[in-house]
Formats: structure tokens, C-alpha cells, sequence
């Protein structure tokens, strides 16, 4: 009997996959500064806590969102 081990790092392909999104979507992300990442080499990785903090985030309501509410929509900056 094998237990599942969580990754503690995941390279691109593999983020894509666990979180549905398209490779294009993810480096569109990192570029706006949303998702953060590293390199090994020419390898781009993404941490388990990145990767969760940006699912978290994305989680979040927005202003102007249909559904969110004034008590939990984040203020934007002026």
C-alpha cells in the first residue's frame, strides 16, 4: 500500500494540470505578479504554499463582483 505524497514543489506542467488552467494562463499570472515562482535552472516551479495562496486569492471576492458584498469585497487601493 503506497501513500499519496504531496508535492512540495510543482514544475509547470504539472501545476497546469492540477489546477485546470492552461500553461499560457499560468505565465500570464506570474507576470502579473500573482502567482509567484522560481527557476531551477531553466525550469520554472511553483511551490505548494504559492500555489495555494493564489488559489486562495483568486477565491477572494472583488469589487464590483456580481455577488460580493460590501463587508467582504476588498477596498481597492486610491
Amino acid at each position: 500500500m503506497s501513500a499519496h505524497i504531496e508535492p512540495q514543489v510543482y514544475d509547470l506542467a504539472s501545476f497546469c494540470k492540477a489546477y485546470s488552467i492552461s500553461r499560457s494562463f499560468a505565465y500570464l499570472e506570474i507576470k502579473a505578479g500573482r502567482l509567484k515562482s522560481f527557476k531551477a535552472g531553466r525550469k520554472t516551479l511553483i511551490s505548494r504554499e504559492a500555489a495555494e495562496a493564489w488559489r486562495r486569492e483568486l477565491e477572494e471576492p472583488r469589487v464590483n463582483s456580481p455577488g460580493a458584498s460590501p463587508e467582504t469585497a476588498h477596498e481597492q487601493p486610491a
